[in-house]
């Protein structure tokens, strides 16, 4: 087993804490099947992560360092605990191999020009994210450079990854020294005479030096007190996680193709490779009891045609909600996750609604073996059948909240819920875990993308449109939801125009789209369509890290000003990527008088959701 020791000079001047991590990146280039370069590279970011998760002082805060490069590496990530087990990839394993003159590996050169993201979560909901530009991409001077401008804290920092010339890991490990606030001129110049006769920390390895003694020649001169020692190693925590990520995320329509082309389907964890399976039986299974005699009509999803317009009909489902279709697959697809991975926990489902959510997750979850499921809705921010769709809900594992404020408040507090660790350590011992039928999960979300592969096939079926016409897509949305399917659907190539959202007069979005601006610092509204009746767009947040080129800590720094100051700004690159969508917003007034319209001239009746779609629709043409 590796060790970890950290020790601290008798004065107080200088801490140091030193790795031996030759069994873990051992273990990483056998599971990832790395190059020299792609071993070399995640081998010394997996020690420094071990390292400086050993640091972090709350025992359940994780750590994760992210080498983003723009050389043939790709990304290089490594995650770590508060004990500094560890778990990483590389994007790019088979990455080929350069050499120095001198015979050392080129690590620089394969991870290239880019920065050093760090992502600490202390576990208290707000995890603390920096970059910094890489200096050489050795590894070893980027983590000091990290220390030095971000925490004002001057660092010294030796890694070292050991290769035979077959390619096989024969030590790894490295050192971390830094001066504390007692430290003079003189512990600083002492340190830098120790580092001009330090061996690397390879050779030191070699020569058998343990994770103590390493530390000890950089210390030279000072009397060292070990602080505490960890035994570390590789880990990896994917096992529900990678299932309900993967398996749920998939279209009905999808999961039928895979039952009668493949017979099963498989998802693979990135930091271990492990693969899960699911059989034909098993996904056959859950999509029988999902789709049966709760829809009205066989067709499931009528698209009906009213004055040069086509209506995608999704309210045929037991509960008239168009979630009926993504939350009847949901519960069976999470229940046969959790058994497949030996979860005996009960799966407690926490949902916030603002009126069609509630009742259709309700009736999903509704007596579904090892769930219960809790629904939260603001009192006064429903309709009055809505509520009482919910409130008489049979099922002895249902449950449901009315809450003071609205959807907004109920959202939030849900997402608290979900980011309280030991609230969760607490559940745990009690025998439960948390799950969620909003679409902030994204198992709930993906399956509304076949709305629009479907709609578009019913078209070009029906002779309505020919073959890769381009079509226009307009959705009345408050959460974002359903429009971000549609433009999944946009880029999994069905040949969609533009992306029309469609606001109530709370129109957060369409204030977004015309300037760039998020900002819910204004009234809330509740109007006649409360679906939507909305300030905070949880599915938004997916769009800007897509729109931010994946940039997952951009991404991050405009949700934590929307937390702390309730707005954000994206850049006019950001803006230009979302150049497909187009906003605009109904009034009351407005949404009234497109129903009536559309009953006079046609006869076909809309509800109050749709007409905003339809009277946006009005405007953009």
């Amino acid at each position: 087993m590796d060790k970890i020791t950290r020790c601290i000079t008798h004065d107080g001047a200088v801490m140091a804490a030193a790795i031996d991590s030759t069994e873990t990146v051992f273990t990483a280039q056998k599971i990832h099947n790395t190059s020299p370069v792609a071993t070399a590279a995640l081998g010394r970011l997996l020690s420094a992560t071990s390292i400086m998760g050993a640091m972090l002082k709350n025992p359940k805060a994780t750590l994760n360092l992210q080498v983003a490069g723009d050389g043939e590496l790709g990304l290089v990530t490594a995650v770590a605990n508060a004990k500094g087990h560890v778990k990483g990839y590389v994007s790019n394993p088979n990455c080929p191999t350069e050499y120095y003159e001198n015979g050392h590996i080129n690590v620089g050169k394969a991870v290239g020009h880019g920065t050093l993201n760090v992502m600490r979560d202390e576990g208290a909901g707000e995890p603390y994210m920096v970059r910094v530009p890489l200096l050489s991409g050795e590894i070893a001077e980027d983590i000091a450079s990290y220390y030095a401008t971000s925490e004002q804290i001057p660092t010294v920092c030796a890694l070292g990854v050991l290769i035979d010339k077959k390619g096989m890991v024969l030590a790894s490990g490295g050192v971390l020294l830094q001066m504390l606030p007692g430290a003079f001129e003189s512990d600083i110049d002492r340190i830098e005479e120790n580092l001009k006769l330090v061996p690397s920390v390879t050779q030191m390895l070699a020569d058998g030096l343990t994770p103590v003694q390493m530390a000890e020649k950089f210390l030279k001169g000072y009397e060292v007190d070990v602080l505490d020692e960890y035994e570390v190693g590789y880990y990896c925590n994917c096992n529900r996680q990678k299932i309900e990520n993967i398996v749920t995320g998939m279209s009905t329509e999808e999961l039928e193709d895979i039952v009668k082309n493949q017979g099963e389907l498989q998802a693979e964890c990135h930091f271990c490779n492990k693969k899960y399976v699911f059989t034909k039986e098993e996904l056959q299974a859950c999509i029988s009891k999902a789709y049966d005699s709760k829809f009205d009509t066989e067709v499931i999803a009528p698209l009906v045609e009213a004055d040069g317009a086509y209506y995608l009909e999704l309210f045929h489902g037991a509960t008239i909600a168009f979630k009926d279709m993504a939350l009847s697959i949901l519960p069976h697809l999470l229940t046969t996750s959790a058994k497949k991975n030996n979860v005996h926990n009960e799966i407690v489902i926490l949902t916030a609604t603002s009126g069609d959510t509630g009742k259709a997750a309700l009736a999903g979850f509704a007596d579904v073996k090892g769930t219960r499921i809790i629904v939260f809705y603001p009192k006064h921010g429903v309709s009055p059948i809505q509520e009482k769709q919910m409130v008489t809900q049979k099922g002895d594992n249902t449950f449901v909240v009315g809450i003071t404020g609205n959807f907004d408040d109920a959202q939030t507090g849900v997402k608290k819920l979900f980011g309280d660790k030991e609230l969760a350590q607490t559940m745990d011992q009690a025998g439960f875990q948390f799950s969620s039928a909003n679409s902030i999960n994204i198992g709930r979300l993906v399956p509304q993308i076949v709305y629009y592969v479907y709609a578009y096939a019913q078209l070009l079926k029906e002779g309505q449109i020919k073959e890769n016409e381009v079509i226009n897509v307009v959705v009345p949305t408050g959460n974002f939801g359903n429009i971000l399917a549609a433009y999944f659907a946009k880029n999994m190539g069905i040949p969609i125009g533009k992306l029309i959202c469609a606001s109530n007069e709370n129109k957060v979005l369409y204030d977004f789209f015309e300037t760039g601006v998020y900002d819910r610092n204004r009234e809330f509204v509740l109007t006649s369509s409360p679906s939507m009746d909305i300030l905070i767009s949880s599915n938004l947040e997916r769009l800007i890290y897509l729109t931010a080129g994946r940039d997952a800590l951009k991404n991050a720094e405009l949700m934590q000003e929307l937390s702390r100051d309730g707005k954000y700004e994206i850049t006019s690159e950001m803006k230009d990527n979302m150049k497909d969508f187009y906003g605009n917003y109904a009034s009351e007034r407005e949404t009234a008088q497109t129903i009536k319209d559309l009953y006079e001239k046609t006869g076909y009746v809309i509800d109050t959701h749709t007409a905003v779609a339809a009277t946006v629709l009005h405007k953009y043409r």
